[in-house]
């Protein structure tokens, strides 16, 4: 074996040689040495001859000419030691390659790692590995790889001593970003653990290091209230968040969260730890926030208005800025309001309105103000909304507001009983509404075009001229919205929901009376 190896390292030598000679060959290039080496090595791993390969490659990395491969030949002489050696020598190797580098020292145990897995005697042989380097003056990264390798035999093999141990090794070893990491997937994955053995040395050895390192006390009561939730129930988990409370640190906001994904849909639990949280922290800090939006939430999703004024009304008395409760209301706003009853729309705009008044931000006040436009229409309130857009809505431009300020008089005149006022303003209206502009309905939320608003306004106004009695007014009123609709169908998608209104629309103003139905043929309506 030595002599086929040295004749290999000889007949390498030879190659190296014969590249620098004058008058032979010109010098063979990096990539060419480099096809030389593998052949040679590929040779002496086709003849079982493994260790001729690892030496060719250990000597070729500490050769000039391949100074610019010198981290790929380390790799490859370390995964052919580590499937064929044995480990202590694959430790000693590898910690003299990995000295005073960091990069030789991550891709070597990338490497030697992958290596073992694929040896028949694998597990132990990584075991042995790990618990090796823990001790060695290699990079953080690396030990800390190495501590998660010992803690994960440790606990494969139900050892509560072992884990303890090596986590307090972990501990006081390495860096805090490396070791409370180790700490909160040992303690993570041990909370739900029946045993309680495991659970406790683990979590005791945090409480005690926790009275120098807090972060390591917030690990473990973190953990606790985990385990809490996951062995005794929502209830006994909400009551070790509070107890716990002021101990989770930087962990508050995810037990919070485990918290109220544990009460579910048991509404009582789940406001009370949002109450409760929103109580111990700042109305400016993001928890309290967090809290809030997931307790608001319980009435969105249910699309109880009533539910979410009384919520947003604690919440803003427990301190909640008006920006923040402005915010939250337009969140649920188009949730709620077309299924609540009249006087919930009532309240709710009440609510809005009394927000809008309170804001201060231009951004918010504006789209509250559009928000609350939007309810009025839905509650067919436009004396509401002739009110906020007599305060004025900011940054709302001057077409904006006529076009809303008409919309509104024209329904505030039907209410009235006065339809010659109502069919100017809605003439006012249609006059400002842009062609390429699209709008959103706010009951069912979907986009129409603008040629679409158009047609339906000038039907509502040929019914009011019926209504007045004016037939000619009437008909080409209808005329304009029946040209209107086919103009408009033919721009919308054949899967909307809106195309069937419209088609309707068509098919009910072709058999009104007086209208000339040759000058819009079917052909033009695109089906």
């Amino acid at each position: 074996m030595k002599h086929a190896c040295l004749t290999s390292a000889i007949a390498l030598s030879l190659v190296f040689c014969a590249a620098s000679c004058r008058n032979l060959a010109p010098p063979l290039s990096p990539d060419e040495l480099k096809n030389v080496l593998m052949s040679d090595v590929a040779s002496a791993l086709e003849g079982g001859r493994t260790n001729d390969a690892i030496a060719l490659l250990a000597d070729a990395a500490e050769k000039p000419e391949f100074a610019g491969m010198r981290g790929e030949m380390l790799s490859m002489e370390l995964r052919y030691r580590a499937l064929s050696q044995p480990v202590q020598e694959v430790i000693a190797r590898y910690a003299a390659v990995a000295s005073g580098s960091f990069d030789l020292a991550e891709r070597g145990y990338q490497v030697v790692e992958a290596a073992l897995a694929d040896r028949a005697d694998g597990r132990e042989a990584a075991a042995i590995w790990a618990e090796a380097l823990v001790s060695r003056p290699l990079p953080p990264s690396i030990r800390a790889a190495a501590y998660g390798r010992v803690l994960e035999t440790a606990y494969a093999a139900r050892s509560a001593g072992l884990l303890a141990a090596h986590l307090a090794g972990a501990i006081s070893s390495l860096p805090e970003q490396y070791s409370a990491r180790l700490a909160e997937r040992e303690a993570g994955r041990l909370a739900s653990d029946p045993a309680p053995g495991l659970f406790d040395a683990v979590a005791g050895l945090l409480d005690g290091v926790g009275a120098e390192k807090r972060v390591f006390g917030a690990i473990a009561s973190a953990a606790r209230v985990r385990r809490s939730l996951a062995l005794s129930g929502p209830a006994a988990g909400a009551d070790d968040y509070k107890a716990r409370f002021d101990a989770l640190g930087e962990h508050t906001s995810g037990a919070f969260q485990d918290v109220v994904a544990a009460a579910g849909t048991n509404t009582v639990l789940f406001a009370d730890v949002c109450r409760f949280t929103m109580r111990k922290t700042g109305a400016a800090d993001g928890l309290f926030k967090q809290a809030a939006r997931r307790w608001l939430d319980l009435s969105r999703n249910a699309k109880d208005a009533a539910g979410l004024l009384a919520t947003l009304a604690e919440a803003r008395a427990l301190g909640m800025s008006p920006e923040d409760a402005a915010v939250q209301l337009e969140r649920a706003f188009y949730d709620i309001m077309p299924s609540a009853s009249a006087a919930d729309r009532q309240a709710v705009l009440d609510a809005g309105e009394g927000l809008f008044a309170a804001v201060s931000n231009e951004g918010a006040k504006k789209s509250l103000g559009f928000m609350l436009l939007d309810g009025c229409a839905l509650s067919e309130d436009y004396t509401r909304a002739l009110g906020i857009l007599a305060r004025g809505v900011p940054m709302m431009d001057e077409r904006q507001a006529r076009m809303l300020l008409a919309k509104a008089k024209a329904h505030d005149a039907l209410k009235r009983g006065e339809k010659r006022e109502a069919i100017g303003h809605f003439r006012t209206f249609m006059a400002d509404i842009d062609l390429d502009e699209s709008f959103v309905d706010p009951l069912s939320m979907e986009s129409v075009s603008s040629v679409y608003l158009k047609a339906m306004n000038a039907a509502r106004v040929a019914g009011l001229w019926d209504e007045l009695g004016d037939a000619e007014e009437a008909i080409a009123a209808r005329r304009e919205a029946l040209e209107g609709y086919i103009a408009a169908i033919e721009s919308t998608g054949k899967d909307s929901r809106l195309r069937e209104k419209i088609s309707a629309e068509i098919a009910r103003l072709r058999t009104e009376p007086g209208l000339d139905n040759a000058a819009v043929p079917e052909s033009d309506v695109a089906e």
